[in-house]
C-alpha cells in the first residue's frame, strides 16, 4: 500500500512538473533581474532579463523558478519578479498597432464612401436602379464606417489608460531609485560616524590613562618630597 502511494505521488510530481515546464512567463514592468547559475541570491549572474522578456518555466520552487530564455541559457530568477501576465509594454505596443490598422482601415472606407458618393451621383443622372444599388452600398459602408470609428475610440480609451498606468510605473521605478540611492549614502555616513565614534572612544581612553599615570606619579612624587623633609627635620 505504502509502495502504490509512494508511486501515485512520484506521479503527481512528475505532472506537476510537465505542466510548469510548458508555461510561458513574462519580467515584470521596468524591471531588469539576474539570471543566476543557482537557486541562491550570491550564485554567478549568467545575463540579465529585460521587462517583457519572455521565459519557459522549467521548474517552479518556493522563490525560484528554472527557467529557459528565447537564446536557451537555462539558470534561476527570483520568483516575485516574474509574471504571467503579458506586462503593460507589450500591452501598449500591440494597441499602438491595433491603432494604427483601425486608422488605416478607416481612411481606406473614407475613400471608398467617397467614390461611391461620386458613382451614386452619376447614377441619378442616369438609371434609377442603379443609383438605389449603390446607394444600399453607401449605406452599408458607412454602417461599417460608424462600427470602425467606435472600435477605435475603444482602443484609444484602452491606450489612452494603458499609457498613464506606464507613466505610473516609471515614476515608482524612479522613487525606488531614489530611495536606493538615499540609503546607500546613509549607510555610508552610518559607517563613517561609526568609524569616528571609535577613534575618539579610544582617543579618549588614552587620555584618561595619561591622567591617571600623571596623578599617580604626582602622589608619588609628593611622597618622596614629604619624606626627605622629614629626614631633614
Amino acid at each position: 500500500m505504502k509502495v502504490l502511494f509512494s508511486a501515485a505521488g512520484f506521479l503527481l510530481i512528475l505532472l506537476l512538473a510537465a505542466l510548469a515546464g510548458a508555461e510561458t512567463r513574462y519580467v515584470s514592468d521596468r524591471l531588469i533581474v539576474t539570471l543566476r547559475q543557482g537557486p541562491v541570491s550570491g550564485s554567478p549572474v549568467l545575463k540579465t532579463l529585460k521587462t517583457g522578456e519572455a521565459m519557459e518555466v522549467l521548474e517552479e520552487g518556493p522563490e525560484y523558478l528554472r527557467v529557459r530564455d528565447s537564446e536557451g541559457v537555462e539558470g534561476y530568477v527570483q520568483k516575485q519578479y516574474i509574471t504571467k501576465d503579458l506586462p503593460k509594454e507589450l500591452v501598449v505596443k500591440g494597441l499602438e498597432k491595433e491603432l494604427g490598422r483601425l486608422k488605416a482601415k478607416i481612411a481606406d472606407l473614407e475613400k471608398s464612401k467617397a467614390a461611391l458618393s461620386v458613382e451614386l451621383e452619376e447614377a441619378r443622372k442616369g438609371k434609377q436602379s442603379v443609383a438605389q444599388e449603390l446607394q444600399g452600398t453607401s449605406s452599408a459602408l458607412q454602417e461599417a464606417l460608424t462600427r470602425t470609428e467606435e472600435e477605435l475610440k475603444r482602443v484609444t480609451e484602452e491606450y489612452a489608460e494603458l499609457r498613464r498606468q506606464s507613466e505610473n510605473v516609471v515614476a515608482l521605478a524612479e522613487e525606488r531609485d531614489r530611495l536606493r540611492t538615499e540609503n546607500e549614502a546613509l549607510g555610508t555616513e552610518a559607517a563613517t560616524l561609526r568609524q569616528e565614534n571609535e577613534t575618539m572612544l579610544r582617543t579618549g581612553m588614552i587620555r584618561w590613562f595619561l591622567a591617571g599615570a600623571g596623578v599617580f606619579f604626582v602622589g608619588w612624587l609628593a611622597g618622596k618630597l614629604s619624606r626627605k623633609k622629614n629626614r631633614v627635620f
